[in-house]
């Protein structure tokens, strides 16, 4: 376990430093849809206007509405089922009206987490969702990742939607400690009072210190909400990695597909879970191999019960009774004109072997496991050569840095021209520092 936490934290920080510069990217598109622009590089010495245009927020939110509208409609008819023939007909109405039913109020952060997910989607061109059963509310859940909680190693294309063939998926998660205690009394985290101990110990409280690091993403959410993360908070969440990966565990013959959790603190690993099932395609050759091998053994019993009555019966079967096929034992002495059977051989004297009863039936080829993916990435342009997509922030970003340039700087002009200038007399009597005009003054 120590071996497998070192190693997906070491993974994770490969990973995360391989997209550095696409983090920073998905910020600078940030900045442009909020319109946070660069302080003034010259400060209070030049009157200069900062000016934003729109051009990312006014096209993201136009589709942003009109996709929104389209998947969740305001009569609730959010999703429907065909029906595979006019008799399936009444089935599909009740499984269509399930899923719309589960969708408003069994699971209910889905419709507002797709609302974040579109916005996500247009932006930065990739969007990730996580489906999932959550054992302490006992139902399904649904979740959209945040833009910098989902870290893909560097691969040079993939085109799956649910990225199963991604080598590692890391998830970030934070979790304050009564969430891991519900998750531990579930039976899926082990060893949470451990993360707590030698911390209370410390009067630390328990709280984790290595959600320090540079998140671009972030510090554009906090400057433009006006919020700052405390220096230090003892009740802050504890960070977690969940990596969806391969990995050959002791005594397999071949690597298998795993969920691992660890604490980003300790490296301490908290779950390590199969995350695979059987293939329902293999399964019904599965079945009909098993049929198909049941029904012969099935014929064959009732074959050998067939072949062993009659064999009991030839046994019981009188000797030397007129009418009777066999031949009576001859007296002792008597010549007969029957030869003697050839070793081996049946005759109508002396009853042949029994049956044999059929031997049982080979189980089929053991059904294949597949690996359960749980995540979804939403793609808004396809990337032919890469594994994020693009979006309409992507292909917007340089035409809304110039716009805003162009637009700041034609302000700037018409301001300094409409500033009083001239020229002073070296007669003039005052002081000889330098003079600052300003706009208005």
């Amino acid at each position: 376990l120590e071996k497998i936490g070192s190693k997906v934290f070491r993974d994770y920080e490969r990973d995360l430093q391989s997209s550095t510069k696409y983090r920073e990217r998905r910020a600078s598109i940030l900045r442009l849809f909020l319109g946070d622009l660069p302080a003034p590089i010259d400060g209070d010495e030049l009157a200069h206007a900062q000016v934003h245009y729109p051009i990312i927020a006014t096209a993201v939110t136009r589709i942003h509405a009109r996709i929104y509208d389209q998947q969740f409609p305001s009569n609730g008819e959010f999703y429907g089922v065909k029906p595979t023939d006019a008799s399936d007909l009444d089935r599909s109405i009740r499984v269509a009206k399930h899923l719309n039913w589960q969708i408003l109020h069994q699971i209910p952060e889905y419709v507002p987490n797709h609302d974040a997910l579109i916005m996500q989607w247009l932006l930065y061109g990739s969007a990730f969702s996580y489906m999932y059963w959550n054992p302490a509310k006992n139902r399904p859940c649904h979740e959209v990742c945040r833009t910098e909680d989902i870290i893909l190693p560097y691969k040079r294309c993939s085109t799956d939607p649910s990225l199963g063939d991604m080598p590692r998926i890391t998830r970030v998660l934070r979790m304050y400690r009564h969430e891991l205690e519900d998750y531990q009394d579930g039976g899926y985290y082990s060893g949470v009072d451990d993360l707590f101990a030698d911390l209370e110990d410390a009067n630390q409280g328990g709280a984790s210190q290595t959600d320090q690091d540079k998140n671009a993403v972030q510090e554009v959410i906090d400057h433009d909400s006006g919020v700052k993360k405390p220096d230090y908070d003892p009740d802050a969440p504890r960070v977690l990695l969940e990596q969806h990966r391969w990995l050959k565990l002791p005594a397999e013959k071949r690597s298998r597909p795993v969920t691992v959790t660890i604490d980003k603190d300790t490296k301490k690993v908290l779950c390590l879970k199969l995350r695979e099932d059987e293939d329902p395609q293999d399964r019904a050759r599965y079945n009909r191999d098993q049929e198909a091998s049941m029904a012969a053994y099935t014929a064959a019993m009732m074959q050998y019960k067939a072949d062993l009555m009659a064999y009991e019966m030839g046994l019981s079967a009188p000797m030397g009774i007129p009418g009777q096929d066999t031949t009576g034992m001859p007296m002792p002495g008597t010549p007969t004109m029957t030869q003697a059977p050839m070793m081996g051989e049946s005759t109508s004297t002396f009853p042949g072997m029994p049956p044999m009863h059929p031997p049982e039936p080979p189980p089929p080829a053991p059904v294949k496991m597949i690996p359960i993916n749980f995540f979804t990435h939403y793609v808004c342009i396809p990337n032919p050569e890469g594994v994020y997509g693009f979006g309409i922030g992507s292909l917007l970003e340089g035409h809304n840095m110039a716009a805003d340039t162009l637009t700041s700087q034609i302000v700037d002009a018409a301001t300094l021209a409409n500033t009083a200038g001239g020229f002073i007399s070296r007669q003039f009597k005052a002081s000889r520092e330098d003079l600052h005009f300003r706009p208005g003054e």
